[in-house]
């Protein structure tokens, strides 16, 4: 059975300790906060209330075989620091630790975190897209990898998949479909499967080819929101083919 232990009781911790409540993972909870211990305790195998920065008492509960230790602590940069690097001396081969940012970040995978989590810039990642793009969500698979909802552009409408050339024009690939008026996905696995109007595809695919199939196919309503969207994506180490070109074409002239 995976042992998984959540160290802090902050927003993330609580979410995590909620979602995997569902689970059968043993759930060991740690805070020094004694009201939100008894609040979260039914959903643990083993609540303790203790300061993680003490490293006896630490060393008391966690065990050298846990599986997985999530730190919350981020309001606190200093204990988080202790608590990982204790965890790390212990031989915790998978540290998770919440960060408010990429200092932060660096200092704690110095000193032993495995994998840092920055939810506030995430969310905002999440939401920015949104905001410049009929595109309902876009998942991150990897930093450069992502499946999305997209709006299917008027010159495809009426055309069969094959006949579109999604992926050889784009590069992307069509996972399924849905109708405006329903939630529910169907998988397309035919390349004779007709698109219309009233369906949304969900597809996979580079970030810089879902930004340049939304800027180029009116997704992104004016040269103002596409630069926003490219710049924004591009801060993830992403590079925009279009606007390479649109450059060449400036200098040429």
């Amino acid at each position: 059975m995976l042992q998984i232990a959540i160290i802090g009781l902050g927003t993330l911790g609580i979410r995590m300790l909620e979602e995997l409540a569902e689970s059968d993972a043993e759930l060991i909870i740690i805070d020094k906060d004694e009201e939100i211990v008894e609040q979260y305790k039914k959903f643990a195998t083993a609540p303790y209330i203790l300061d993680a920065t003490n490293e006896n008492a630490l060393q008391e509960v966690i065990s050298k075989d846990l599986d997985v230790a999530i730190i919350d602590m981020s309001n606190n940069l200093e204990a988080a620091i202790m608590t990982t690097n204790y965890l790390h001396k212990l031989g915790i081969k998978k540290i998770i630790v919440e960060a408010r940012n990429n200092r932060q970040g660096e200092v704690l995978e110095t000193v032993g975190a495995t994998k840092i989590v920055y939810p506030e810039l995430e969310a905002a990642k999440r939401i920015t897209p949104m905001l410049f793009s009929n595109n309902m969500e876009v998942i991150q698979l990897s930093p450069d990898f992502a499946l999305t909802e997209i709006t299917i552009s008027d010159a495809l409408v009426g055309q069969t998949l094959g006949q579109t050339h999604i992926r050889q024009d784009w590069n992307l690939n069509v996972v399924a479909y849905r109708e405006d008026d329903t939630d529910d996905f169907q998988f397309v696995s035919s390349p004779n499967f007709k698109l219309e109007q009233n369906y949304k595809l969900l597809v996979a695919g580079k970030n810089e080819d879902i930004t340049r199939y939304s800027a180029l196919s009116g997704h992104v309503e004016s040269d103002k929101k596409t630069n926003f969207f490219i710049k924004l994506l591009k801060k993830s180490g992403i590079k925009k083919k279009t606007e390479d070109k649109k450059d060449k074409e400036t200098k040429s002239n």
